[in-house]
């Protein structure tokens, strides 16, 4: 299976919630930590945290050929308003070990 360079569309994010999110929020129907940027989605996780991007390939391309909106990248769901920065407190020893990675 081929893949396509990663577009930032949450396709991904928004059909399954991926381990490190489950962890840290708990089961949700939309992850906290995937907002609109004004161009595309983010995840404020692997933003802050580079092991949660390595664990959950964020950026790797899109292998899935049921997802068309990555030929039209644009809002499609309600995100949290509040300020993603420091969502991830590095200090916090719980949110550390969630996050680690073998």
């Amino acid at each position: 299976m081929s893949a396509h360079a990663c577009v930032g569309c949450g396709y991904c994010c928004v059909k399954s919630q991926c381990p490190p999110s489950n962890a840290l929020f708990g089961p949700r129907r939309i992850c906290p930590a995937l907002y609109w940027n004004g161009e595309c989605y983010r995840c404020a996780l692997a933003e802050q945290s580079g092991a949660v991007g390595r664990l959950v390939h964020v950026g790797s391309g899109c292998c899935s050929p049921l997802n068309r909106w990555r030929l039209d990248v644009r809002p499609r769901i309600r995100t949290d308003t509040w300020k993603h920065e420091g969502m991830l407190d590095k200090n916090d020893h719980l949110c550390q070990r969630q996050l680690s990675v073998p």
